[in-house]
């Protein structure tokens, strides 16, 4: 009978979609590679395998029939997140902005929700709309996760902004 460790068993009440890097690394901790524990690394680098299939399209392409385009509104003065949810990966496209009743001010950002990293400010936004072009706000592609998304602020304080936000989905 053996008693080596089972990866299956550290794992056997998660569901696929809680799996983490975090928690695979946890189960792989009191162990180490060695001729007699082959079967037991079998485990973990299959996971592994399934984990990134299920998550990401084949080398991390964008999948055609997720293209999407979502709204996004901000209150004159306040701020709100572009995010996907779960463990989504959007590869954004294009950004359109209008401006609602005047001329508006809006900064964006990358943020973890802690901490914003500005990465263009002072983009002034016209009623008849403002493409915010990619490749002056970061390097492209642009992606966003639950863990790091965009941050929109207006920040003129007088007109709201309508953000218009064109992506795929890189993982489910």
């Amino acid at each position: 009978m053996s008693h080596e460790p089972d990866v299956f068993g550290y794992l056997a009440t998660s569901k696929i979609s809680e799996i983490t890097t975090a928690l695979l690394d946890d189960s792989t901790k009191e162990t180490y590679a060695n001729k007699s524990n082959v079967k037991f690394w079998k485990g973990p680098i299959s996971i592994w395998a399934t984990v990134r299939a299920s998550r990401t399209y084949p080398g991390g392409l964008e999948i055609p029939e997720t293209g999407a385009i979502t709204q996004t509104s901000v209150t004159a003065g306040e701020s709100e997140d572009l995010r996907p949810t779960g463990t989504e990966l959007w590869r954004v496209k294009g950004i359109f902005a209008v401006a609602v009743g005047g001329v508006a001010t809006v900064n964006v950002g990358y943020t973890d929700g802690a901490t914003v990293v500005l990465i263009r400010s002072g983009i002034t936004i016209a009623t008849a709309g403002t493409i915010i072009d990619l490749n002056e706000i970061a390097a492209p592609p642009i992606s966003l996760s639950n863990t790091l998304w965009l941050t929109l602020t207006e920040t003129g304080g007088v007109n709201n902004v309508t953000f218009q936000t064109a992506y795929f989905k890189v993982s489910l």
